[in-house]
């Protein structure tokens, strides 16, 4: 039997996250990877939260790829045409990459490339950085060296939910969130579920 953390987003969005469990760690899994439906719901959400706090974003950033569904719903409320994603390999079509090395709860070691042409697009725009679950904040951390580096600077962190860590800023600047749910507790080997 699969055991899930149920999370209630608002009147109407009531998620539930499998527990999942390896060697190195357990935690709820959101996973909106094609979920039309449920990025529009979170996009229609995370809009009006993004309203309340006066920021009109001009582009929205994000990591591949969970939550590349969400910040096509979110751009498409906000009336942006083109988005920004930080790839997680180096891809023949960069002409100048710029890289940066960090670590997440999920996906463990990972180098974020993105191209010269995108930093470019980027400077001097209105940028949220927009994830699916904000977690160790390791992912923010590896980019945000990009962007530093190159002068551009994030209006918010937007996220579906937080996960571990009850993130409220990240370096002073706001994280906007639907949720947040706690990391389980690591199981002993042995042990059951009940």
């Amino acid at each position: 039997m699969i055991e899930y953390y149920s999370l209630k987003i608002d009147d109407n969005l009531m998620i539930k996250l499998p527990l999942v469990e390896t060697d190195d760690i357990s935690y709820y899994s959101l996973n909106i990877m094609g979920m039309h439906k449920l990025n529009k719901k979170l996009a229609e959400l995370l809009h009006q939260e993004i309203l309340n706090h006066n920021i009109i974003p001009e582009v929205i950033l994000t990591v591949e790829a969970k939550a590349i569904g969400l910040v096509e719903q979110l751009s498409d409320l906000f009336g942006i045409e083109k988005y920004t994603v930080v790839r997680k390999s180096k891809k023949s079509y960069m002409k100048n990459p710029i890289s940066s090395k960090g670590t997440s709860i999920i996906s463990k070691d990972n180098v974020y490339w993105l191209d010269e042409e995108d930093l470019i697009y980027l400077k001097g725009k209105k940028v949220i950085f927009c994830d699916d679950v904000i977690s160790s904040g390791g992912t923010i951390e590896a980019v945000k060296k990009i962007l530093d580096k190159h002068g551009i600077i994030v209006k918010a962190y937007v996220t579906a939910l937080t996960e571990g860590t009850d993130w409220k800023d990240i370096d002073g600047v706001k994280v906007i969130k639907l949720g947040h749910f706690p990391l389980p507790e690591k199981k002993l080997a042995g042990e059951k579920n009940d």
